[in-house]
Formats: structure tokens, sequence, C-alpha cells
């Protein structure tokens, strides 16, 4: 028992040593996320709003209807894997709402039939689920340029 006291200095910084030199090792096979590599970007075009990552763009999801999953928010930031989160539940609500409120009016219409006052009458109720379906995209919006600012704020400085 004596002897084992005396040799756990010798242990430990050997220990450490080896502990060290593999964090040392894997830190150089892992490139640094840095803002040029890794900083993400909202990109609006044809067909639809992309999001993209690094000075390359690359292409990390496409958003049309409806925001698929990422990530990548969660691996970085839990502030932006939260409004990220957030923004996907308004956009989904969103168009869901909106498609509603499209089929809502164009019902509407329809059982109205011919009679002018009652048909533009009919399609007020799907308007107004459209509308909110919009208001939620707009809040949506947002939460996404939030998500995507700070997940960029914790990215190393160029």
């Amino acid at each position: 028992m004596i002897r084992a006291r005396r040799f756990a200095p010798a242990i430990s910084a050997g220990l450490a040593v080896c502990v060290g030199s593999a964090t040392g090792l894997r830190a150089q096979q892992t490139p640094a996320c840095t803002y040029e590599t890794c900083a993400l970007r909202v990109k609006y075009g044809f067909p639809g709003t992309s999001i993209v990552q690094g000075e390359q763009e690359d292409h990390l999801a496409s958003i049309a209807f409806f925001a698929p999953a990422l990530p990548q928010f969660a691996e970085r930031s839990d502030v932006a894997a939260t409004l990220y989160a957030a923004f996907r539940g308004r956009q989904n609500r969103g168009t869901v709402l909106i498609l509603v409120g499209l089929v809502g009016m164009v019902v509407g219409t329809a059982v109205a039939g011919t009679d002018q006052d009652w048909s533009f009458l009919a399609a007020v109720p799907g308007l107004a689920v459209t509308l909110a379906g919009v208001q939620q995209l707009n809040s949506g919006r947002d939460r996404l340029s939030r998500a995507v600012w700070k997940y960029n704020q914790t990215l190393s400085p160029p």
C-alpha cells in the first residue's frame, strides 16, 4: 500500500500526458469551425428559401411549405435550437392555416353560388384563417433569423 502511494504521482502524470496527447490529436484531426466555414445564412430565391453554411454556401435545407429538422442548431447553442424549433412550429402551422383558409374561401364561395353578396361573405372566414397563417409564417421567419444569429454568435471570429 505504501508503494502504491509512492507511485501515484507518477501514474497520475502519465495518465495526464496520455489524455492530453489524445485530446491534442483529436483537435488536430477535426478542423476548427470558424465563421467563414460554419456560419449559417438564409438564402432567398426561386423556388424557395434555403439555409446555407459557410462561404461556399453549402446547402443544408430547403424551406418551402414545411420546415425540416436541422440538428446543426442544437449542436452549438440551446438558444438557437429553441428558436429554430419555434420557427418550425410556426412555419408548419402557418402553412396548414393558409391551405385550410384557401380551401375555406373556395368552398364558401362555391356554396354561396351565384349570389355575389353572399359569396363574398362566405369567403370571409377562409380569408381570416389565411391571414392568421400568414401571420404565423412572418412570426416564424423572425424566429429563424434570430436562431441563425444566435448560432453564428457561437463561432470563432474571422
